[in-house]
């Protein structure tokens, strides 16, 4: 159940309302790119459990809240590339157990302190993702931000991290009504958890168009045993049929005491 909020012409401005979603719980793929998108606030897109595919890139991003993403536990595609972000404060991410692939780039990322969050989630993850090059501070200028060393945080504060108010229903409940799942192409995947999956070629998913309907394509079936396996056609055993019991003998035994 793939769905489109807006238009070349009609575009989204600033950011969506909250509970914008809250009644489409069986809608698997959303795309929201090449609208006017500034800002996603926390819990915006609350009430899509079963969301599969979020593609958000070619937008005007600059603010991600660090629970924006809260409650797609499903997720498997992102896509925040050509938008404005130069951070992702919080590790908004972490709240996204079954991600596989992830594009980055096309954003102006700040590789100092405030790359951190985005860098340490990378360390303790599995993810397919574009590459992310800096843009500040000069002297590394297209390096790619999952490639800083722990050296090149010297000196940066450690952050305080918040603590989660509570864990959305989403999360504890997984798919509300019935849990009827309405996911394209391989639901199991998107149950999975990262790294569990052997990784796709990158060239298969970073494309400006939309994700492949199946993700891993037709699986092969294994070929059937070969008849040197089951040696030469002389030597296979014939089940043979067991034969009757013979029944002269016991009329012969009531005939002959009356000869």
């Amino acid at each position: 159940m793939p769905a489109r909020l807006g238009s070349p012409t009609r575009s989204v401005t600033c950011s969506p309302q909250d509970d914008l979603f809250a009644d489409l719980a069986n809608l698997s793929h959303l795309f929201l790119h090449g609208n006017r998108l500034r800002a996603l606030s926390e819990g915006v897109f609350r009430g899509l459990p079963s969301l599969d595919r979020l593609l958000l890139h070619a937008n005007r991003l600059a603010t991600v809240h660090r629970r924006a993403f809260h409650g797609l536990a499903r997720l498997t595609i992102l896509y925040l590339f050509n938008n404005s972000l130069v951070a992702l404060p919080g590790d908004p991410l972490a709240a996204l157990p079954a991600l596989q692939f992830l594009r980055l780039n096309a954003n102006p990322w700040a590789c100092d302190c405030r790359a951190r969050p985005l860098w340490a989630w990378f360390r303790r993850t599995r993810v397919s993702s574009s590459p992310v090059p800096c843009a500040s501070p000069p002297h590394r200028r297209g390096t790619d931000l999952r490639h800083l060393r722990p050296r090149d945080f010297d000196g940066c504060p450690e952050e305080d991290e918040e603590e989660d108010e509570g864990k959305d229903e989403d999360d504890s409940n997984g798919v509300g009504g019935g849990g009827a799942v309405a996911v394209v192409g391989t639901p199991g995947r998107a149950l999975g958890r990262p790294g569990t999956l052997p990784a796709a070629p990158p060239s298969a998913f970073y494309r400006d168009g939309l994700p492949p309907h199946d993700l891993r394509g037709p699986q092969p079936r294994p070929p059937p045993p070969s008849r040197d396996s089951r040696g030469p056609p002389g030597d296979t055993p014939v089940a043979v049929a067991p034969r009757p019991a013979p029944t002269l003998l016991p009329l012969l035994g009531l005939l002959l005491p009356r000869l």
